[in-house]
């Protein structure tokens, strides 16, 4: 599978909704979601996250969240830090 880039999209929401939307490509295929591509791919997510709530895009959250939902359980900085801004989120709602 190819990762297409997201650098084409001008509107920042957009852009960090199809960056989202690849991270299962940096992450691997069936299953190959070795320890530093995850933590990259939670990064990347955490910046796509930060981007959707400076623009107030729950379509964005929401990608977020259906991302860290592909990744299962893991346990990482970068997978806390990711599952913090959005428990934070989701809290804050209610």
């Amino acid at each position: 599978m190819v990762c297409p880039r997201a650098d084409w999209v001008y509107a920042p929401p957009h852009r960090a909704v199809v960056a989202v939307d690849v991270q299962p490509c940096h992450v691997g295929q069936r299953g190959d979601h070795r320890s530093g591509r995850v933590d990259e791919a939670c990064k990347l997510a955490a910046e796509a996250f930060d981007v959707g709530q400076t623009y107030d895009s729950e379509r964005v959250t929401r990608a977020v969240a259906t991302f860290r939902n592909t990744i299962g359980a893991r346990s990482s900085r970068a997978v806390t830090e990711l599952d913090e801004r959005l428990y934070a989120t989701y809290r804050e709602e209610r």
